[in-house]
Formats: structure tokens, C-alpha cells, sequence
């Protein structure tokens, strides 16, 4: 081996590290969500904050916690970094897209108002 080359990884094992790295990054990401939600809500219940921002707040912390999601399974890949970080940014949507599904009877892909 030269000394400048890095030891190849068995293709299972580097898998099995990536494929943690984009789930810490989605977990990571849904509670960055959930602390946003939470605190907004708190924020419409306790003080004379408007509905009207929800919106918003919503589309705001779905693209930075997309974004998060995709830089932290990035960041642990050795090879093809933006493929895990699209992979990651696209469980969260595909995830979130399931969970409004499930809570909203009437939820439709591409039903937008």
C-alpha cells in the first residue's frame, strides 16, 4: 500500500456507519421541528402571537431541519457526501409526508392552498 492511500472500508461496514450517520441526522432534525413547534405554539397560546406567521414558521424550520438532516449524514460520509445528505433530506420529507398522512385524513401530495 503507498503511504498516502487510506485503507478501503468492506462495502457492509461503511453502509452500516452511513446509513447511522443519516439516521442521527433525521432524529437530530425532527427534534430540532419539534422544539420549534413547540415553542411557537406556546408562543400562540400564551401571548398575542398570530396564527398568520404559522405558515411561515412551518416552511422555515422544515427547510432548515431538511438541511440540518442532510449536513450531518454528510458530514460522517468517507465517499459521495451529497448523496447521503439527498438521502437524509429525503426521509425527512418522506417521513413528515407519512405522519400528515396518517394525522390528516383529507392530506394529499401536492395538496397545497
Amino acid at each position: 500500500m503507498f503511504a498516502n492511500q487510506q485503507p478501503i472500508e468492506r462495502e457492509p461496514e461503511f453502509f452500516l456507519k452511513q446509513a447511522r450517520h443519516l439516521a442521527i441526522g433525521v432524529l437530530i432534525a425532527y427534534a430540532i421541528s419539534a422544539i420549534v413547534f413547540l415553542g411557537y405554539a406556546m408562543l400562540i397560546t400564551y401571548t398575542n402571537v398570530s396564527e398568520q406567521s404559522l405558515p411561515t414558521v412551518i416552511t422555515i424550520t422544515t427547510v432548515l431541519s431538511v438541511l440540518v438532516a442532510g449536513f450531518d449524514a454528510s458530514r460522517g460520509a468517507a465517499k459521495r457526501g451529497w448523496a447521503w445528505g439527498m438521502a437524509a433530506g429525503g426521509l425527512y420529507v418522506l417521513i413528515l409526508a407519512i405522519i400528515m398522512a396518517v394525522m390528516l385524513p383529507t392530506f394529499r401530495v401536492g395538496n397545497i392552498r
